[in-house]
Order: C-alpha cells, then structure tokens, then sequence
C-alpha cells in the first residue's frame, strides 16, 4: 500500500461529496414531487387553500418588494390595457400579466398562455401590462413602448407574437420588422416609438408593479389573487379550471 502511486489512489473525498450531492439532489426531488402531488389533489378535490408560487421561474425585479396575497382588481384590470379572449361581462376569470419582452421567463410563458386562451377564451380574459426590468434588460422599455405604438393601431397581439417570438433580438430595426409583419403602418409606428408617445403609459404600468410589490416577471393576477413566475401548463390549466368553471 505505501508504494501505491498517489495518482492512483482513490479520491475518497470525492466519491463522498458524489455521494452526498447525490442524495441531497434526490431529497429535493423527493420533497418537491410529494408537494407537488399533494397540491394538485387538493385542487382535484377543491381544497385550494393558497395559490402556487414558482419564484425558481421569474427575473426578479431589484426594487424591494411587498407580498400580497390578493389585489384590488379595479386597479389592475385597467380599460386601456390590451385584453383578448372573453370580454370583461362574460369573463368568469381575468388573468392580468406583468411582463417583460425580455425576460426569458415571460418568453417561455407566452406559448403557455396562447394555448390557454386558445382552449378557454371563451370564460378567460388575458391583459398584458408591461413591466420593463431596465436594470437588467436593455431593450425591455423600447418594446414596451413599441408594443404601446402596435396597440395604437389595433395591431398589439400580432405584434406581441413577433416580438416573443423572437426575443431577444429587440433592437428598433428589430421591433420595426416585427411591426411590418404584424401589419402596422410602419412609419407611423416608427414616429411613435421615436416620440415615445406612450412612455407614461409604459412607466404607470411600471409604477403600479412596484406599488402592489410585483416581485419580477412574470408575474400573473387571477382575478386578483398573485401567482408569481413561469406557471407550468399543467397548473395553469388546473386553475382555469377551478376558478372558471
């Protein structure tokens, strides 16, 4: 054993932090599974005692944030802000989204939420508002702002399809080629975004996040009731359908 070569001993440090990282890794699985399964039985049986939270999925926002568990919906559900699916007599359910063009998460959310309002449309109503994250994404207000110039002519959804869909390619050039896709008079959307006709719009969307202590995005409101960050499909179905009927 003294003439072992000491390349060639084994690394038992190693093999042990393997191990321990292995069955710390299996724990959580272990933990988040029976959470996860114990969850999605009480909405079976309609026990839903609090909404789920999926902070592990969203861009947090460096502005100090507050937890509520529910919102006034008259100061989220705003007129102006753009909305498809049911109108606002008929929705039984209002989802209200604070997003960021350029946020991954809020990107990996939008197929979600078309396939939802594809499926539910008819009882569902979705608004987007914007929430920038300036701080960390450098072309999250020009979009927000280019999405504000798309809505001005009638053209927000198709435009806000070309723009998640391409995220995060957002330079102007950019932003006015997913403008001529979507159909918009591009010179008359290129003078908007250059006038940034709708910056206060944008920045009392902004305002309003960090007043209710929106944590990051995305960041959604089911009539009123908080769910933060990327929703799995699967979740996001189940509580349509608890809450929609």
């Amino acid at each position: 054993m003294d003439g072992m070569n000491p390349e060639k001993r084994p690394n038992i440090g190693c093999t042990i932090f393997g191990w321990t990282f292995f069955i710390v890794i299996f724990a959580l699985i272990v933990i988040v599974g029976q959470k996860t399964y114990v969850y999605y039985g009480k909405m079976k049986r309609g026990e839903i005692v609090d909404f789920p939270q999926f902070s592990g999925k969203l861009t947090a926002s460096k502005t100090p944030t507050i937890n509520h568990s529910a919102v006034d919906r008259a100061v989220i559900e705003a007129a102006d802000a753009p909305a498809i699916g049911a109108d606002a007599r008929n929705a039984q359910l209002t989802i209200v989204e604070f997003g960021d063009f350029e946020c991954p998460y809020s990107k990996d959310e939008y197929p979600v939420v078309g396939q939802m309002l594809a499926k539910y449309g008819d009882r569902v109503r979705f608004i987007f508002r914007n929430y920038p994250l300036e701080e960390i994404h450098t072309h999250a207000k020009d979009a927000a702002l280019a999405a504000a110039c798309a809505q001005e002519q009638g053209k927000f959804w198709p435009f806000y399809e070309r723009v998640f869909q391409n995220t995060p390619a957002l330079t102007l050039a950019d932003l006015s080629r997913y403008a001529e896709g979507a159909g918009l008079d591009t010179k008359q959307f290129e003078k908007c975004v250059d006038d940034q006709r709708f910056k206060k719009k944008v920045d009392d969307d902004a305002a309003l996040a960090v007043k209710l202590g929106v944590a990051g995005t995305p960041v959604f409101f089911f009539n009123g009731q908080v769910v933060q960050g990327a929703i799995p499909v699967e979740t996001f179905e189940m509580l349509i359908k608890k809450l929609a009927p």
